[in-house]
């Protein structure tokens, strides 16, 4: 009954969103209309900022909103431009993210273009970047700041379609000092009139937290929080993967959200690492034992068991923590023992992460009761901290 209730009450939920071809929780559906009626008001004068944990579906999110974004096609128009996607992730200066923004902006460009290419005066400002244009066999270069025609006020009598919409995303892994970056940003936004939204989780400003605060009032006008889109992204994640006889992912759909749900983790990124280590491991076993009585029992104590392994134990990275910490605390020892020594450490840490795994059964109790599977297993377990170590 449980069950059938549950599957009711996603069939609802698919067809209000049917327009859409998108599964999306409420809070995220807000966000998405939102966003759609930012990019449609008038000359914007703030950025949007949204934030969320590593691993919560935000970029997946907003890469769904772009695909969504569309503009009517004109034969009059020059350069047709369509939602501008940049990952600042290690950029360290502003002439890297102008690099990164005109190559996504490169347009496809017709003889028309060409053409009016070749009146313009072809050397604009300091950042001069340089083109190949093929047309046939005509091949024309020319050196013109890209960004200063497309993003800029002046567009040099060239007619551009589309709305001037510019992503930022990873923004909390660019390596340039917070205040440099956000004002780099703010130029699109104040003297380009682009509507700028920027990605990022908050919760790694670490030091710049205070900086970001501060400075965040010029530049970014609304804040909204991206949630974990399980159900969502469990049918993309089974799709991309694909449901076998083997791997019985789609079998198990409700059981992978029941999981992730429990495991309180809400990092998407980790159950899809997850999926496709288990499909590479569930691979590796003969064609024949898919006939097996038992197979389908089998599969999902594997299965529940390695979600829970994974997100564990990965999403916060408290392995590779306990590792550092426990083998700081053994002391050296001469070299003839050396193997002993590792040997003896390896098993320490696979100890200590099999105890941290029982500390977190509380949280899987009804998981455990719902589908009469005893979680953590210690034999499974087990099986999975070597493939995780090893690999096999």
């Amino acid at each position: 009954v449980f069950n059938l209730f549950r599957k009711l009450g996603l069939k609802d939920h698919l067809q209000k969103n049917k327009t859409l071809n998108l599964i999306m929780n409420d809070n995220n559906k807000a966000i998405f209309d939102y966003l759609n009626d930012f990019v449609q008001g008038g000359e914007p004068d703030y950025a949007v900022f949204l934030k969320g944990r590593w691993g919560c579906g935000k970029t997946y999110f907003i890469r769904q909103w772009m695909e969504t974004v569309k503009e009517e096609s004109s034969k009059d128009s020059d350069i047709e431009i369509k939602p501008i996607y940049v990952s600042l992730y290690g950029v360290n200066s502003i002439e890297q993210i102008s690099v990164l923004i005109s190559k996504a902006l490169h347009p496809v460009l017709n003889s028309k273009l060409v053409k009016k290419l070749k009146k313009i005066a072809l050397t604009l400002g300091s950042a001069v970047l340089k083109y190949n244009l093929n047309k046939g066999n005509e091949e024309l270069s020319v050196n013109l700041d890209l960004l200063d025609i497309i993003l800029g006020n002046d567009n040099h009598g060239l007619k551009i379609k589309g709305k001037r919409i510019l992503i930022f995303d990873d923004f909390e892994r660019c390596r340039m000092p917070m205040k440099e970056a956000l004002g780099y940003i703010n130029n699109f936004v104040e003297h380009s009139h682009c509507y700028v939204i920027i990605l990022g989780d908050d919760t790694k400003f670490e030091g710049d937290v205070k900086t970001f605060e501060k400075i965040k009032e010029k530049t970014i006008g609304r804040e909204f929080e991206i949630t974990p889109d399980i159900e969502d992204a469990v049918d993309f994640f089974i799709k991309a993967v694909g449901s076998t006889k083997q791997n019985r992912l789609k079998e198990n759909r409700e059981l992978i959200i029941d999981l992730f749900k429990a495991s309180q983790t809400n990092n998407l990124r980790v159950l899809k690492h997850t999926l496709s280590d288990y499909d590479q491991c569930i691979g590796k076993l003969s064609k024949n034992i898919t006939q097996e009585e038992s197979y389908s029992n089998v599969i999902q104590y594997l299965l529940s068991n390695f979600i829970l392994c994974y997100l564990e134990l990965l999403s916060s990275k408290k392995d590779e923590k306990e590792k550092t910490e426990n083998m700081e605390s053994i002391p050296d020892s001469d070299e003839n023992h050396q193997m002993d020594d590792n040997i003896s450490a390896s098993l320490f840490i696979k100890d200590e992460k099999m105890r941290s795994l029982n500390l977190c059964q509380g949280k899987y109790e009804i998981v455990s009761s719902l589908y009469h599977l005893p979680l953590p297993n210690t034999e499974f377990c087990t099986y999975i901290l070597d493939y995780l170590d090893k690999g096999r």
